[in-house]
């Protein structure tokens, strides 16, 4: 499916040795607009097409910048329909704002949209070029030529180039809202909402006057676990609030990035497969000059949890809460000890052990008290007998179904069929200690006829009966 970039902002934020920090933050950043020209952009919206509203939005926003503002076009789709590789480096930086407005109006979209192919190609020319730019882009859609615009954001930050992506949804409605979202939290910006001309013109202000000034990174985040450096995601909110002006991902590492000047609230999610809960950090004040750094040390606790049936290893759910029921973790067993990552404090661990039938197949451990740094072991040993239930008919094994009623509950534990071969009749059924009942009735031969007897469980026997019909 086609559609429309206007622009996604990255900023690559590097100062060379002898350049003057000062003086580059009161210089405005470059802009590199990567517009969409794929037929999607006729779609109609509010009276008009989107490529009308997209050229007076764009148009308009371009004429309000600086007079210095150094401006660049990269276009895709705008000369062959069905061609992933149509993308055109138009005009470089430093070009000017009429130059821009009047490529854009020129453009008719036409093609598809390779949106992880373009930002390939701004990356790899910013840092082969060493330039220092903003890139915006604004899409009605999502990518169209098999690519992955989240992955390839997070390969260049993966590599180590310093950069901020601000990506611009045109009239983008559910599920295809997702991908451009990773894209936007992994280049350290943010996706803006935009369902009509008036959004986007107002979304697209706001964006360019995130980046009035050269990005210089002047917000450092290290996260660690039990002292050791961890991938983390972290979000920067305005303070005092839910609106969220940036955010980065660290990789196991320091991770930088440049917001306003301000009062900021962080949230640090740590990542790697752990369980434990984000943390929040209130009242961050971010310079005029210089570099705040901010560091978050998840003190983990760790729960081993182990479950086993008869003293063997044994398969079973885990469901980790607080003490207010809260779920804060868990898994499954698999037959094996697993390691689960909590904050410090109190908790209970229920088991379900699966496969197994009966009155006692949830186990609850209480009061499980973790502490920082430290292992809490957990073990649960689930008792069973065996139950193997067969019918006989008057030709041999016959096909009946299977009602097995725990008597202290009055309630139906399990039950099957047994159909007519010798690898499922008898049925084996694994069950806790207790008292049962078994109800089977006659499903072909002597249909509806009912057998019922009754069973006594025990941990560790076997009980088979074949019942005559």
């Amino acid at each position: 499916m086609p559609h429309l970039i206007l622009s996604l902002i990255l900023t690559l934020c590097s100062l060379s040795a002898g350049s003057n920090p000062v003086a580059a933050q009161n210089d405005p950043s470059p802009i590199l607009f990567i517009y969409d020209a794929s037929g999607s952009m006729w779609g109609e919206m509010d009276g008009s097409t989107k490529v009308e509203i997209a050229r007076s939005v764009l148009s308009e926003t371009i004429n309000g910048l600086d007079e210095t503002r150094q401006l660049g076009l990269v276009v895709y789709g705008h000369r062959e329909e069905g061609n992933c590789d149509d993308i055109e480096y138009i005009t470089p930086l430093s070009t000017s704002a009429r130059s821009i407005i009047t490529e854009i109006n020129n453009i008719k979209p036409l093609g598809r949209t390779p949106l992880a192919r373009s930002a390939k190609l701004v990356i790899e020319e910013l840092k082969n070029t060493s330039q220092t730019a903003t890139i915006i882009l604004i899409t009605d859609g999502i990518e169209s030529c098999d690519g992955d615009l989240c992955e390839v954001i997070q390969s260049a930050k993966a590599a180590g180039l310093q950069f901020k992506l601000h990506i611009v949804g045109f009239g983008i409605v559910g599920e295809d809202i997702a991908p451009l979202q990773c894209a936007a939290q992994a280049g350290g910006g943010q996706y803006y909402d935009a369902q009509d001309g008036k959004a986007l013109s107002a979304m697209l202000n706001e964006a360019t006057q995130q980046t009035l000034v050269s990005d210089t990174d002047n917000l450092a985040i290290y996260a660690s676990k039990n002292n050791n450096p961890i991938d983390a995601w972290v979000k920067v909110f305005k303070a005092n609030t839910e609106t969220e002006v940036g955010g980065i991902r660290t990789y196991r590492d320091t991770g930088y990035l440049f917001i306003p000047p301000g009062i900021y609230d962080l949230e640090i999610r740590a990542l790697e497969n752990t369980d434990i809960a984000p943390q929040r950090i209130t009242g961050i004040q971010v310079p005029e000059e210089g570099l705040r750094f901010q560091s978050v040390n998840f003190d983990a606790g760790v729960i081993k949890v182990q479950s086993t049936m008869n003293g063997d290893g044994w398969d079973a759910t885990v469901n980790i809460t607080t003490l207010e029921g809260k779920s804060v973790g868990g898994g499954r067993t698999y037959g094996r000890s697993q390691i689960y990552d909590v904050d410090p404090g109190t908790y209970q661990v229920t088991l379900k052990g699966l496969q197994i039938r009966g009155a006692e197949v949830d186990a609850t451990i209480e009061n499980v008290i973790v502490r920082g740094l430290d292992t809490t072991e957990v073990q649960h040993n689930f008792e069973t007998g065996t139950a193997r239930i067969g019918a006989m008919g008057a030709d041999g094994l016959m096909d009946a179904t299977v009602n097995i009623i725990d008597q202290q509950s009055n309630k139906s534990v399990g039950g099957s069929r047994t159909y007519t071969s010798e690898s499922s009749n008898p049925k084996t059924y694994l069950l806790t200690p207790g008292n049962y009942s078994v109800i089977l009735v006659g499903v072909k031969e002597f249909k509806g006829e009912k057998r019922q007897f009754e069973m006594i469980i025990r941990a560790g026997d076997v009980f088979e009966k074949m019942v005559q019909f």
